[in-house]
């Protein structure tokens, strides 16, 4: 008998799903392949996640953390997978317009990039509808508030991907799915279903214990790096928006030394900021 689980993905990144799909075929492991499409309706991904009966797979890119219909209202389906049946992040890159794009997200500039793009795609929906005339605002609203919810909920989300196990793509392929099968309960000698479940000790260390970001991110810690620090950036330089828009925080270096406690405090600063941004943008414009 089979052990089925759920692979969820951004549509740009098919080929990477169906690499792992053709990999685990005759192993005991068979996938159900989720696609987040655009013309979906505004939930229907994380609705069709969280109903999934199995275990999850999660192939998370740059594509993906950028695609409104891959992240609405996606944290609290994520959460109550990880919770009950069990989620495993799968970290690759993303495919843009000049070759592959590297995603992270260990660190809290990588985290700030995320947050930008968000932000600054809640500001633009708000200038735009500035322009319409007021019989097509009620429709335009709900993307409106799509977007707001997605910009608020994304320093979170990365943050509780972070807080999971989750593993590279490229050091799964490597050492055979070794993590998937502990992950599914298989023994990765054996694909057949186990007696006992996984064991969750075991996939932590074994993810961990090759994770290269964590050794880089120690190696730069004994040497001495300086920590990450948030700044705000000068106001949007945009004609229809008030003096003073927004400020937004401003990309840290990205060699520094990961502070765990600093980075709960600077992901609150930005949550921050990113309040005080939404309330510019509710505002009307001077006369």
């Amino acid at each position: 008998m089979n052990t089925r689980m759920l692979l969820a993905f951004h549509p740009d990144n098919r080929p990477h799903a169906e690499r792992i799909e053709q990999n685990l075929k005759g192993t005991g492991l068979e996938l159900e392949l989720l696609s987040a499409e655009p013309a979906a309706p505004d939930d229907a991904f994380a609705r069709r996640l969280a109903d999934f009966p199995g275990k999850v797979l999660l192939l998370v890119t740059d594509n993906f953390l950028k695609e409104a219909a891959c992240l609405d209202r996606l944290l609290p389906a994520l959460q109550n997978v990880a919770e009950g049946k069990g989620l495993l992040p799968v970290v690759a890159p993303g495919e843009g317009p000049e070759g592959p794009v590297e995603t992270r997200f260990e660190k809290v500039s990588d985290i700030i990039q995320y947050m930008n793009h968000w932000q600054e795609a809640y500001l633009a929906l708000r200038r735009e509808r500035r322009q319409l005339p007021p019989e097509k605002i009620p429709a335009f609203d709900v993307k409106v508030e799509r977007v707001k919810g997605i910009s608020n909920a994304i320093g979170e989300l990365l943050r509780f991907l972070r807080s999971v196990p989750h593993i590279q793509l490229e050091q799964l392929e490597s050492s055979d799915y070794e993590a998937l099968f502990r992950f599914a309960g298989l023994s990765p000698q054996t694909p057949t279903p186990a007696d006992t479940p996984s064991d969750p000790a075991a996939l932590v260390d074994l993810i961990q214990s090759s994770s290269e970001d964590v050794l880089e991110e120690n190696d730069a810690a004994k040497g001495g790096r300086q920590p990450l620090s948030i700044e705000k950036l000068p106001p949007v330089e945009n004609q229809e928006e008030p003096p003073n828009n927004g400020q937004r925080a401003a990309k840290p270096a990205p060699d520094s030394a990961f502070d765990e406690k600093r980075f709960e405090r600077e992901i609150e600063e930005l949550t921050e900021i990113q309040d005080s941004l939404e309330g510019e943008a509710e505002a009307p414009p001077t006369p």
